[in-house]
């Protein structure tokens, strides 16, 4: 799914565009695959670089994040300030 990703995220930004891509990837940002998606794409955890405090965990079942919104240094600079709901506040969810 990453090779997908990252496929689409380069010929978006051959036409000019800047990436923001948000998913629950099954993994967080200590996992090898995960991190290298990121830095290959020159993407940016825009929740974690915006955000006062730390995120909590995204999924029921466990202590870590595992949803993120990502986007690129130009992104980034149009993001003021972010936020984080815990598990259940909000929307009825396992994430």
């Amino acid at each position: 799914m990453l090779t997908d990703i990252t496929k689409l995220i380069s010929e978006w930004k051959a036409k000019g565009f800047h990436p923001i891509v948000m998913g629950d990837f099954n993994a967080d940002t200590e996992d090898p695959e995960f991190q290298e998606f990121i830095e290959d794409n020159q993407l940016i955890d825009l929740i974690a670089d915006t955000n006062d405090g730390t995120p909590p965990p995204t999924y029921s079942r466990g202590r870590k994040r595992l949803d993120y919104i990502l986007g690129d240094e130009y992104v980034r600079r149009a993001v003021r300030k972010s936020g984080s709901l815990g598990l259940h506040e909000g929307i009825l969810s396992d994430h």
